[in-house]
């Protein structure tokens, strides 16, 4: 389990460290969260537009556009993830470290930090929060690469299907960190029950 955890830290160090780096800025405006897109109210309806807008991302992305991607470029490594299948105490810590690191890490660094200093420096309109996204969704792809080039395909295109959702309510980042983190937990559940290869399976039958 330990060994497990520290593959997860050194695949996702890149990303902590820029975390780091953005709660240190979060703590110089005195932790000013609407600076970040933060501004908008919890409620239960957020989470329950959030946990089916994750299953709307599953569909699009692993149902519909993931069987493409790997048919050129391979299968998505999750290598890394061996040690979560049927081992439940890995499973709700890695869960709890999820939630941190990429739903409310991830999040507040790429679409929070980087992509509306990048949209307000190239003009805070329209036609710079598209590019803006687009930037920031190929970094973010970039940050997944441990995962082979169909992983950080897939990263990226979800990045930016989060970024599209962050131009609608620019102050409703709150909503971001909602759907990754309830997508990221679809994906937990189905590698801690070691069904990959039988989702797969049954995707590509649905897909032919």
């Amino acid at each position: 389990m330990t060994f497990f955890f520290l593959q997860i830290l050194w695949a996702e160090g890149g990303g902590l460290i820029l975390l780091l780096i953005t709660l240190i800025v979060l703590w110089s405006t005195k932790w000013d969260w609407p600076y970040f897109g933060i501004s908008t109210p919890y409620s239960r309806n957020m989470v329950m537009v959030a946990i089916l807008s994750a299953i709307g991302i599953f569909i699009i992305m692993d149902i519909g556009l993931i069987p493409i991607i790997e048919m050129r470029f391979g299968e998505t490594d999750l290598s890394d993830f061996d040690d979560l299948q049927g081992d439940i105490v890995v499973f709700l810590i890695f869960s709890l470290f999820m939630w941190f690191t990429a739903a409310f890490g991830e999040e507040l660094v790429y679409r929070g930090f980087f992509m509306k200093r990048i949209a307000i420096m190239l003009g805070d309109n329209q036609g710079s929060w598209v590019i803006a996204a687009f930037i920031n969704s190929f970094v973010f792809g970039l940050g997944h690469l441990y995962m082979g080039m169909s992983g950080a395909l897939q990263a990226g295109l979800a990045g930016l299907l989060l970024s599209l959702v962050f131009i609608y309510n620019k102050q409703n980042l709150m909503m971001c960190m909602l759907m990754h983190g309830f997508y990221d937990m679809i994906w937990a559940t189905i590698l801690y029950l070691d069904k990959v290869q039988a989702v797969k399976a049954l995707i590509l039958e649905n897909f032919h």
